[in-house]
Parts: C-alpha cells; structure tokens; sequence
C-alpha cells in the first residue's frame, strides 16, 4: 500500500468518526427537545361518561348508550 492511500484511508475514518460523533450529539439533543415538549405539553384530557367506557373496553353496546 502506498503511504498516500493509507493517509487517505485514515483521514476518511477520522472524517467518518466525526460525522458519527456529530450525528450522535444531534439525536440526542432532539430527544432531549422532544421529551421536554412532552413534559410541556398540556395534559391529555380524560374521557369521561360513554366515551370513556370505549376507551377502557366496555364496549358492548348495551352500555355505550347510557
């Protein structure tokens, strides 16, 4: 192998590493964004009356009704 080749090659496994590194470092700062919105966000209403007998598999028809 030529010295030019294997100075290629570790340059683009440095270069490689890097990009790596660099995508680690945004995935995680977008999971951190995403999860802080989730803890910011509004509360999820709750059903309540019929809808909420779907919602908790009381779904015969005789009590959807009531």
């Amino acid at each position: 192998m030529s010295e030019t080749f294997i100075h290629h090659f570790l340059f683009r496994e440095a270069h490689l590493k890097e990009l790596r590194d660099k995508l680690q470092a945004q995935n995680k700062k977008a999971k951190q964004v995403k999860l802080k919105k989730m803890i910011n966000a509004p509360p999820v209403p709750v059903p309540l009356g019929p809808t909420a007998q779907v919602f908790l598999g009381s779904n015969n028809d005789d009590s959807f009704f009531d």
